[in-house]
């Protein structure tokens, strides 16, 4: 025999109503809860900074590259309102602007990336004499720090920062100085002579000298120049001689000098010239040396 049942809520009595009734609130509202569920914000772009190695040009100037890479995880693109950086030398005083180079794109596609490169040339000699003297560090450290401007579709602008830190190699210049003045022979009014030179290597790393030209000068009159051809080595934080040999001839010069070499009196100089310095090293190119240094030494035998 089939039996129906009919449910009567009202019959139920008033605590089993009230309970049916919340259950059936509560259903509904975790049915609206998932439908309303807020979507997940998605991150702005992003920016990050690499400084490649730099690139010396001499001995005194040096290119800083700063490599920026813009990353955009969104689904619309961003058009680029400036793009910013500057690059602070370690006692080098104020910061230096780096430029954009030419043709860099000024727009990001969505979920694309961007690469920015910015350069600048660092001058060495600006550096403070603790860094630029023989005995400062073998590199000057430098932080750079970007700054861009995006603007959306819809108006809104996003600014970005980001920094990296790098550094500079520093290549000091060879130190010359006059060791010695040497009678090696005299007959009559000529003398040949043999002239002491000490080059001294400030850098971590050896270098060579390579055909150097010179003129030398003795109490304000020139006595000697040419050039000596082939390499000179000089090893790192060391010193090296180099001797320059020449023939004088006093016959043409005023009597009171002639007595002043022959008696080994103390002479003024003065020795100008230029060299051609090599460090066999990849990142640091040769460079020309020009010197003009003036002093006094006494004449020996």
């Amino acid at each position: 025999m089939l039996m129906s049942m009919r449910f009567d809520v009202r019959a139920a009595g008033p605590a089993l109503a009230l309970a049916l009734a919340s259950a059936a609130l509560l259903s509904t509202a975790a049915l609206c809860g998932c439908a309303s569920r807020p979507q997940e914000l998605v991150p702005a772009p992003t920016l990050s900074l690499t400084a490649g190695p730099a690139e010396l040009l001499d001995q005194n100037r040096a290119l800083v590259r700063i490599d920026a890479a813009l990353r955009n995880p969104r689904t619309q693109a961003f058009s680029v309102e400036s793009a910013e950086c500057s690059v602070a030398v370690e006692g080098a005083g104020t910061a230096l602007g780096a430029e954009r180079l030419s043709g860099a794109a000024n727009r990001i596609e969505a979920e694309g990336e961007l690469s920015i490169v910015f350069e600048c040339v660092v001058d060495l000699r600006d550096l403070e004499e603790s860094l630029r003297g023989p005995e400062g560090p073998a590199e000057a450290a430098f932080s750079a720090a970007a700054h861009l401007r995006l603007r959306a579709p819809d108006g809104a602008l996003f600014e970005i920062v980001a920094a990296t830190d790098g550094s500079i190699p520093i290549v000091r210049e060879p130190e010359i100085r006059i060791s010695s003045l040497r009678i090696e022979r005299d007959v009559l009014v000529t003398s040949m002579l043999r002239l002491g030179i000490e080059l001294r290597n400030p850098n971590a790393f050896p270098i060579e000298l390579g055909m150097l030209s010179y003129a030398f000068y003795g109490e304000k009159k020139k006595w000697a120049s040419g050039s000596e051809a082939g390499s000179f080595p000089i090893p790192a934080k060391a010193s090296s001689e180099l001797d320059l040999v020449f023939e004088m001839n006093f016959a043409d010069v005023d009597r009171s000098l002639f007595d002043l070499v022959a008696k080994l009196g103390i002479i003024g100089y003065k020795l100008s010239g230029h060299a051609r310095v090599a460090a066999g090293l990849e990142a640091i190119p040769s460079f020309e040396l020009d010197f003009d240094i003036e002093g006094a030494c006494p004449v020996e035998r």
